[in-house]
């Protein structure tokens, strides 16, 4: 039941493009608080957070409850990714580092469960 796994870590994974979504809306000016909040960028990440969380729903059918806050880490890795890319951030060497210790941490958790 590997795509069960796939699923789960797609999820994840559109679940940190709607976060970087809101963050380049958060950075743009608006001319009022209703456009703010109500622009093509904020409804599309949240549409995104939606399938998200069906995908995720999905995905429960076949990945084991205890590998769950493995895969959900993965947005620790996805989103400073993601954020270079779409948002021009630098990752310097305290977040290298410390998207190393999230990965070490999921390799160590996988193979003592």
């Amino acid at each position: 039941m590997v795509k069960y796994y796939f699923v789960f870590v797609f999820a994840v994974f559109i679940t940190s493009w709607a976060q970087v979504l809101l963050k380049v809306s958060a950075d743009k000016e608006h001319k009022n608080v209703l456009s703010e909040y109500l622009n093509l960028k904020v409804i599309s990440a949240y549409s995104i957070s939606v399938i998200s969380i069906a995908l995720t729903l999905y995905a429960y059918r076949g990945v084991e409850l205890r590998f769950t806050p493995m895969l959900d880490a993965l947005a620790y890795v996805f989103v400073p990714i993601l954020s270079m890319f779409v948002l021009r951030e630098k990752l310097n060497g305290t977040k290298i580092i410390g998207i190393g210790i999230i990965v070490f941490g999921m390799v160590l958790f996988g193979a003592f469960h």
